[in-house]
């Protein structure tokens, strides 16, 4: 009896030498799988913001080219009164996705930062996952 309880204390005491080592990769490959999360969500981020801001670009050259053909065409014929409607309304549509995308992209960026936040401090995340 007394040397099967060797054993297993030997197997045991074995198995503990390999635990911190086990525990480190571990770790290392949790803070690795946020690292990668993190700077996935910052490349979302900035994909939506530049989409939004080259939207709102778009909005900006149609109001521009619109108040121009209207002052073209308003020296012309003093009674002219087609204000460029369209290209407004487009341009108010292209404005308010681009502010819509920009709310949106916050998202990203809050997951991201929360991401690299459990990266930079495994133990203290991890810890406070067992509980």
């Amino acid at each position: 009896m007394s040397e099967a309880v060797s054993r297993l204390i030997d197997t045991l005491n074995g198995q503990f030498k390999e635990l911190p080592a086990l525990a480190k990769t571990m770790v290392e490959q949790w803070t690795m799988s946020h690292y990668i999360i993190a700077g996935i969500g910052f490349l979302v981020f900035v994909a939506i913001v530049a989409v939004a801001v080259n939207l709102f670009k778009g909005a900006l050259k149609k109001v521009a080219a619109a108040s121009e053909e209207y002052a073209k065409k308003r020296e012309e014929d003093v009674f002219y009164t087609d204000h460029g409607m369209d290209d407004q309304l487009s341009s108010h549509w292209q404005t308010y996705v681009s502010a819509i995308l920009g709310a949106i992209s916050s998202l990203p960026l809050i997951f991201s930062l929360a991401s690299l936040y459990k990266a930079l401090n495994p133990i203290v995340t991890l810890i406070n996952n067992f509980r």
